[in-house]
This record gives structure tokens, C-alpha cells and sequence, in this order.
């Protein structure tokens, strides 16, 4: 009798994503984000880094998801695609140039992520977390994540 091997083949939209990445190359988008390479105060990270393992939790388990900026894009997804059409009309209609719209988008979206944030993000913080931080909100220590989150237009 021999062992049989299955590949069990999930697609989480993988494909979908890079043909639509590979479509858009070379238009302009609208980057938003933690952007750059600034250090976070007292460590050997930058902002960029923290906020990856914010976002999806560490490797080893010790931080745990929360997500900040996925759930934002989840939770706010109806109201950014109706302010894109709108955008869009305003572009076609010569209201707006696309570096202007994109702008906004910007905006208006690094807004939500921020607002996201000083909502509160479960889970909550650990009880030596709150002592350290003399916070008891998570992703907010000092501030500096949460202002560090921004945009910039591309390609116009």
C-alpha cells in the first residue's frame, strides 16, 4: 500500500490580485500607510516594522493580530468604493485632476485607519503592556504609529 499525497489548493484571491496588479502598472495609485524608515524611539526597528507585526501579529505569538489597517479597508470598504465612483465622476467631469482625487482618497483613508486605531483594537492590552505604556488603548503608546500613518500619489 502506498501513502497517497493530496495538495489541497486554497485560492485566498492571490491570482485575482497580481493580474489586477499587473493591469494597473504603470497608473496612478494612492500609497497609504506607515511609509519610510523612521526608527522607533528606543529601538532597533522603524515604524514600518512595528506596524507589519501589529498588523498581523508576531511569528513567535508573543504580539497578537490587530489588525489596523485590513480592518479598516473590510469595515470601510462600501463607503471608499462610493467616495471612488464619486471621485472618478469628478475626474471625467473636469472638476478634479487625478492627482487631486487621489489626494483625497488618501485622506480620507489614512483618516479611517487612524480613527480605526484610537477606537481601540481588540485584543486588549496585557496588564504589564498597560503598566509599560500607561496605556490601556492598543497601538497607542505615544502616538508616534498612529501620526505616522499617511499617503502619498504616485505616478501623477
Amino acid at each position: 500500500m502506498t501513502d497517497k499525497v493530496v495538495t489541497i489548493r486554497t485560492d485566498k484571491g492571490l491570482a485575482r490580485l497580481l493580474t489586477a496588479i499587473k493591469r494597473m502598472q504603470g497608473q496612478p495609485f494612492s500609497k497609504i500607510g506607515i511609509m519610510g524608515a523612521q526608527q522607533v524611539k528606543g529601538a532597533d526597528f522603524n515604524m514600518a516594522s512595528l506596524a507589519t507585526v501589529q498588523e498581523f501579529g508576531s511569528a513567535d505569538g508573543h504580539t497578537p493580530e490587530r489588525s489596523f489597517i485590513r480592518s479598516t479597508m473590510i469595515e470601510e470598504k462600501a463607503r471608499f468604493l462610493e467616495m471612488n465612483k464619486r471621485l472618478i465622476g469628478s475626474i471625467v467631469e473636469g472638476k478634479r485632476t487625478t492627482k487631486q482625487a487621489l489626494g483625497i482618497a488618501g485622506e480620507v483613508i489614512a483618516a479611517a485607519i487612524k480613527e480605526q486605531i484610537s477606537k481601540g483594537i481588540e485584543p486588549k492590552n496585557a496588564d504589564e503592556t498597560i503598566l509599560r505604556k500607561e496605556s490601556s488603548t492598543p497601538l497607542i503608546a505615544d502616538g508616534d504609529m498612529q501620526r505616522a500613518i499617511t499617503h502619498v500619489e504616485v505616478g501623477v
